[in-house]
């Protein structure tokens, strides 16, 4: 019974790992923010390319005439792809790991293997390229996070970085600091020899 308590309590002390549909709804909400965040960014760029156009270059109608929803949607194709990228690459870079949606839902890009180092530009850039390439795949790609158990998508491989929630970082952070050396961890179980063995071999 003794042994029964010590493992209760001992599992009441640790600390969970949100769920895995949470996480994901999280990063599914905090994408959609960003998208919102680009196509309003990206019309309010177009609006005053024209404006800047209609004004010194060439009297153009917005509203009315079919030239300027020609040269709106021209515009539009050209530019989006640069805001897309700018806008992710600069958020990452300047923001720590983190966009609009991000900081919302409390989410953060960390590089792989030192995740209290501050991401680099090559990386930034890269998981920025990542997301154009989903884009221009009709977001596809971002099925991966859900299909594999690591949640990572194409942007994460390409720029070798992974992204954590708050929570998540935290438990890690606090699992960090209270690790025991090997040498002065506590037996609980001295008498079990499947657990020696194991300790022998390790």
């Amino acid at each position: 019974m003794e042994r029964v308590r010590l493992v209760t309590e001992i599992e009441n002390f640790t600390p969970k790992m949100p769920e895995r549909k949470k996480i994901l709804k999280k990063r599914m909400y905090a994408f959609i923010l960003d998208l919102y965040a680009i196509v309003f960014l990206n019309k309010f760029m177009v609006y005053a390319w024209l404006g800047f156009v209609n004004s010194y270059i060439s009297n153009i109608s917005l509203f009315s005439s079919k030239s300027s929803g020609l040269v709106n949607s021209g515009a539009t194709n050209l530019s989006l792809p640069i805001v897309y990228t700018a806008y992710f690459f600069f958020f990452y870079y300047l923001g720590e790991g983190r966009t609009l949606g991000k900081m919302i839902f409390k989410l953060r890009v960390y590089s792989n293997g030192h995740r209290k180092e501050e991401l680099s530009a090559k990386e930034c850039f890269s998981r920025s390229i990542g997301y154009l390439m989903c884009n221009y795949l009709f977001f596809v790609p971002f099925a991966l996070v859900y299909l594999k158990k690591d949640m990572k998508s194409i942007g994460d491989y390409i720029s070798g970085t992974t992204v954590l929630t708050d929570e998540e970082y935290a438990i890690m952070d606090s699992l960090e600091e209270t690790s025991v050396p090997h040498d002065e961890q506590i037996d609980l179980f001295p008498e079990d020899p499947v657990s020696n063995r194991l300790l022998k071999i390790s």
